[in-house]
Formats: structure tokens, C-alpha cells, sequence
């Protein structure tokens, strides 16, 4: 096994979330916290916005998360 830093290709990036999503404990091996409801579920809506700080230029890979209706007050 090698490890490397993820440089942000989606594909990598796809592929990391995937072995992320089938290890069931990697979160709290992680964070010492079971998985919360931010961690699941969300999924590439396919639009890519560019991102620029100063000389640096990357795109942010825009995500969705469809949440729960609230009932009750709010």
C-alpha cells in the first residue's frame, strides 16, 4: 500500500468517497465519533464553479444532500 496526497481529480475523489462509504467505521477510527448526518448521502450535481485565491486557481465540485422534511415549528 502507498500513500499519497489526492490531488482533486474527480474520478480520485469518486473513488476515495466510495472506499470511505464501505468501511462502516471509518468516521469514528477518524473522528472517535459514529458518522453523523452530514457525512451521507450526497452526490455531484454536475456543475463545477472555478475557485480563485491570489495566484492559486482550482474549481469547487458543487454537492446536493437531500434532507428530511422538518414537521412541526420551526
Amino acid at each position: 500500500m502507498t500513500l499519497r496526497e489526492v490531488g482533486g481529480d474527480p474520478e480520485e475523489l469518486r473513488a476515495l468517497q466510495t472506499v470511505m462509504e464501505r468501511d462502516e467505521h471509518f468516521a469514528l477510527r477518524i473522528t472517535r465519533h459514529p458518522p453523523g448526518l452530514a457525512e451521507d448521502g450526497f452526490a455531484e450535481t454536475g456543475q463545477v464553479r472555478p475557485w480563485r485565491n491570489d495566484k492559486l486557481r482550482s474549481g469547487a465540485i458543487l454537492m446536493d444532500k437531500p434532507v428530511a422534511a422538518r414537521h412541526g415549528p420551526a
